[in-house]
């Protein structure tokens, strides 16, 4: 399973690789949303992990630009802070909130969309 993580905390990046690592899964990290686009059409990941409160572009404007670019597959947005705009915007982007810092919950949406995956269904 490939994941990009996408945030500008240097130690969100570092523990999220971390903890996929153990799993097996390849990781890679952008520090800003520019970043993550330059990344995805090379790097093809499964699942994109994204912080909302960045510099330049937010998380919603990163996730809003790949869907426009036809990446279809899974988002999370793990961010401190999900307002009502957001999350409807979240809705209409077919994007999955989890509120930092529940790294447990995180982790429990990543296994779910990597379970359904193996299983051959559509995340």
């Amino acid at each position: 399973m490939r994941v990009l993580i996408v945030d500008d905390e240097h130690d969100i990046r570092e523990f999220l690789t971390m903890a996929l690592d153990i799993e097996g899964w390849e990781v890679r990290t952008a520090a800003s949303g520019n970043e993550a686009i330059a990344i995805v059409p090379d790097f093809a990941p499964d699942l994109i992990v994204l912080d909302q409160m960045m510099p330049g572009l937010r998380g919603t404007d990163v996730a809003r630009h790949l869907r426009g670019q036809g990446y279809g597959g899974p988002i999370v947005l793990f961010s401190g802070f999900i307002s009502a705009q957001v999350e409807n915007e979240l809705a209409d982007l077919g994007i999955t909130p989890v509120s930092k810092p529940d790294n447990d919950a995180l982790m429990r949406i990543l296994h779910a969309f990597a379970t359904e995956r193996e299983r051959g269904h559509a995340v």
